[in-house]
């Protein structure tokens, strides 16, 4: 029986790099709407109840836990457990917990109230996700107050808790869009966000702060760091997102402002409210041109498979990939990549990894890795070649159809053997699966490359839990 393996190189990248930003202990995939466009009145919201007369301080702090799962009105409902003067210093976007077990609530002396609780993640205010390998004990204190004859919170911590199945129905993954440093392509970074009215807001805020630590070397940064909003508002009429920058935009070029502008274009076309952005400094309206950019291959929809005799088409009544018999047959390959233009191939076996045209007369193949044990060579966005081999502290080889290019710097993976390798369809984020003794680990890694858009780095791998 011909044994056949499916290019599937995009499709492991999008579910390894999508991996970061999952919680725990997930339900079987099933088929959902589609969250790319998402409308704040199609959203289901709780309603938490009010604050009643006579409430004990115990009930007053468990009622305003239990309103925030309430984003609705920037969580008014939790804000009248508040005392006036701390509800307008309330910021419960700050950090959302994610509640594992159940809450544990203490009134001691002083009229101060403990809440412990053990969370299994935590989305911070630029909205990263931050899954936990165990559960993390947090200590939370509330000081309250007598007001109109109610107890009220007087001071407590900037944040709201909610457990995974509401979590999950508030909350959405939104992409903030970046570009690579070569200006080329945008690179998506998956933040959480509850869905409601202030959510593009919250979109331009995270994309004005900047990627994480682990991506930020492999995307550039469009704006100088203290440019923020000129008001803490991102207006919405009649498709049109409004937003206004403060006057340290100035100082950026309108180069700089265009890129910025195509960013803001990727990231808050998200909200089906939004089909085209307006920016404007200080409340003056800057008139920018459009910025083309490069978009990632898409998927090939007609996949391909290696069987003995040759590349096979997988769509009904297969053929046969024209050349490729002769190939295959030659490298004795058992695995495979194929650019996008289905002409150039790369086919690896124990004899090394080899490079060859699709519908050349002659069927030549060039032998551009010498190494055995090589992973499924990777076709980078540039059109080289990468190259992995499974041994601990083998290098990463970037390669050419005449053979080594250069190698790219990945010293952190010298204690790793390596089991699987794949980039993202856009090249700056790649996925591995590593292990060192009986250890196994998911890791992602910045592609980090020059301004020319050569590979030249993977920078620090950031583990997914």
């Amino acid at each position: 029986m011909p044994k056949a393996r499916l290019i599937s190189a995009a499709l492991v990248s999008v579910a390894l790099l999508s991996a970061c930003a999952q919680i725990p202990q997930r339900s079987q995939v099933q088929t959902g709407p589609n969250l790319n466009s998402v409308s704040a009145n199609e959203t289901i919201n709780y309603s938490p109840a009010e604050p009643l007369d006579g409430q004990t301080e115990k009930e007053t702090v468990t009622g305003h836990i239990t309103a925030g799962t309430g984003p609705q009105n920037d969580y008014s409902t939790a804000r009248n457990y508040l005392t006036q003067k701390f509800r307008a210093k309330w910021t419960p976007s700050d950090e959302v917990l994610v509640q594992y077990g159940p809450l544990q609530v203490l009134v001691g002396s002083d009229h101060q109230v403990e809440v412990r609780l053990k969370i299994q993640a935590y989305v911070d205010s630029n909205g990263y996700l931050h899954s936990l390998d165990t559960p993390e004990d947090r200590t939370l204190k509330y000081q309250l107050t007598k007001e109109n004859g109610n107890w009220r919170i007087s001071d407590g911590p900037n944040l709201t808790i909610v457990n995974k199945p509401v979590f999950d129905v508030l909350f959405t993954g939104y992409s903030i869009y970046f570009f690579d440093n070569a200006h080329q392509y945008l690179v998506p970074e998956l933040r959480w966000f509850p869905v409601r009215a202030s959510t593009g807001t919250r979109l331009v805020n995270a994309l004005l702060a900047g990627p994480s630590k682990w991506l930020e070397k492999a995307v550039a940064t469009s704006l100088p760091n203290d440019v923020k909003l000129a008001i803490q508002s991102v207006a919405i009429a009649d498709g049109v997102a409004h937003i206004d920058l403060n006057s340290k935009a100035v100082a950026a070029s309108t180069m700089q402002l265009r890129y910025f502008v195509a960013q803001l274009e990727a990231t808050l076309r998200q909200l089906d409210t939004v089909t085209s952005v307006e920016l404007s400094i200080d409340g003056n309206v800057r008139s920018l041109g459009a910025l083309s950019y490069l978009q990632p291959a898409e998927l090939n929809p007609n996949p391909i498979a290696l069987t003995k005799n040759g590349l096979k088409y997988l769509n009904p009544g297969t053929t046969s990939v024209a050349g490729s018999q002769a190939l295959v047959k030659t490298t004795e390959a058992t695995d495979f990549a194929i650019e996008v233009n289905n002409r150039d191939i790369v086919l690896k076996s124990s004899k090394g990894t080899f490079w060859g045209r699709l519908g050349q007369i002659d069927r030549t193949v060039t032998r551009v890795d010498e190494r055995s044990n090589a992973l499924n060579p990777v076709f980078d966005t540039s059109g080289l070649i990468w190259s992995l081999s499974r041994s601990r502290g083998s290098s990463v080889h970037l390669l050419t159809s005449t053979g080594l290019k250069t190698k790219v710097d990945a010293r952190w993976l010298a204690d790793y053997n390596v089991d699987s390798f794949s980039l993202s369809p856009e090249g700056s984020r790649a996925a591995l699966v590593v292990h060192n003794g009986l250890t196994s680990k998911l890791l992602v890694s910045a592609v980090i490359r020059t301004a020319t858009g050569l590979p030249i780095e993977l920078g620090e791998p950031y583990e997914i839990t």
